[in-house]
């Protein structure tokens, strides 16, 4: 199964899907950057939403789901998305809906293949989400596990996690390990309400490159950002979970 480094470039690569160009250069690029991993994107089962990769040598697929957008595509869809995070209204939520959907979906394309899956930031709510609330996706990632990254976070909490069942909550104990850094404030709240499965805190990578310590940061932090608005996007960066130059040179 891919390592936490890999999941974490992963999350990354969802954002690529929002770049310019059609689909199959989008995919190109994406390719290119994890050829180094034994990945490649499955096109069919990818979207703006969700990145679907595939190991045909190891029998490996991995669901990814992108955190929130600002380039202006999808970002009123996932600014409200982000207001459901915060309220913890996510089950109900027709963004985070369609998100369990194609994740299931891609799965059902693999069923021989050993299933994990990852998000960043809404990406790390929704990929949450989709395990409490698919008792199919959830079996099928539980032996590959799901790693998240400052994920979004409420101090109400999903209450699609408080509607599971005793065998529901023991699967989601056993598969979801939530990454965050120590001054994130997205996934803040883990602190106050626990999710279900291991929180492991990151110390945060100090590059001296301020472009690297601001990519991969389209969260929707709205009003959340005060202070120092760069020292926040940066500690909300996916670049302290893994090493970039280890993978891919742009």
């Amino acid at each position: 199964m891919p390592s936490k480094a890999q999941r974490a470039l992963f999350s990354e690569q969802t954002y690529e899907m929002l770049n310019k160009g059609g689909k199959q250069r989008r995919v190109d690029k994406i390719n290119d950057n994890i050829k180094k991993t034994g990945y490649m994107v499955d096109k069919e089962h990818s979207n703006r939403d969700i990145l679907t990769l595939v190991n045909d040598k190891q029998k490996e697929v991995h669901v990814s789901h992108r955190g929130t957008d600002i380039t202006g595509k999808k970002t009123t869809r996932d600014l409200g998305a982000d207001l459901s995070i915060a309220l913890g209204k996510t089950r109900d939520d027709k963004n985070f809906k369609k998100r369990r959907k194609d994740t299931e979906r891609a799965l059902k394309a693999y069923p021989d293949h050993k299933a994990s899956g990852s998000g960043h930031s809404y990406g790390g709510a929704s990929i949450t989400s989709t395990m409490a609330s698919n008792k199919y996706v959830r079996q099928r990632m539980t032996g590959g596990g799901v790693d998240t990254f400052n994920a979004g976070a409420t101090i109400f909490g999903q209450r699609e996690l408080q509607n599971l069942d005793k065998e529901g909550k023991q699967e989601m104990k056993k598969a979801m390990t939530h990454n965050r850094t120590e001054n994130d404030i997205v996934s803040a709240s883990f602190g106050i309400n626990r999710p279900l499965g291991k929180v492991v805190v990151h110390k945060e990578k100090k590059t001296g490159d301020p472009l690297l310590e601001q990519a991969s940061t389209p969260a929707g932090l709205g009003s959340l950002l005060t202070g120092n608005a760069g020292a926040v996007l940066s500690a909300h960066s996916l670049h302290h979970f893994y090493d970039k130059s280890k993978f891919h040179d742009n």
